[in-house]
């Protein structure tokens, strides 16, 4: 290269890179999320042309984790009638939650957040505590010691609603709120 436009890096004494170590892309699309097709694969497009997710999938799937988590919960509750170890069962059944609902929602491929799939997560948290506790409160009722009426007389006598609204205490709140904060969390 003559009269002095050269190309940096290609010549002896240049001040630029080399030819081998220039980079492939520019410095600020390090920062950038990764790029994924619907099958996982890099392609280099965007990552909001990516699949979205599944929400059909994703409440089939938290909504099996939410009837799991409600057995262990009125077994707990009304079974067992522990107070304190709810708070462990809120816990580990949140995180079991939002990873069903974000495993339905995604099957393993990268993704950005969405706040949809967190809802439905925390939404299915709440509802695991409500189906948890009706199943407590059958349990409580089916093995009521010396009763002789039946479990739709005894329904009729203490309704859900009644036998909830003495029973809620602090403990229930936190479990509650934790159940819903790591449901949500854990569906990333």
């Amino acid at each position: 290269m003559s009269g002095g436009a050269r190309r940096s890096g290609d010549g002896p004494g240049e001040t630029g890179p080399p030819a081998s170590r220039r980079l492939d892309r520019a410095p600020g699309d390090r920062y950038t999320r990764a790029k994924v097709s619907s099958q996982g694969a890099d392609t280099g497009r965007p990552l909001a042309t990516a699949v979205g997710p599944r929400f059909g999938p994703a409440i089939v799937d938290g909504g099996l984790a939410l009837l799991g988590v409600a057995a262990v919960w009125a077994l707990a509750a009304g079974l067992l009638d522990v107070s304190w170890g709810l708070v462990f069962v809120a816990a580990v059944g949140g995180w079991l939650i939002g990873s069903a609902v974000a495993f339905g929602a995604w099957r393993g491929l990268k993704h950005r957040q969405d706040p949809r799939t967190r809802a439905i997560a925390a939404g299915s948290g709440a509802l695991a505590w409500l189906v948890g506790s009706y199943g407590a409160y059958l349990v409580g009722l089916l093995v009521l010691p010396g009763s002789t009426l039946n479990l739709v007389e005894r329904m009729a006598n203490v309704p859900f609603i009644d036998a909830l609204a003495t029973q809620v205490s602090l403990v229930d709140v936190a479990s509650i709120v934790l159940l819903m904060v790591v449901a949500w969390r854990s569906a990333r």
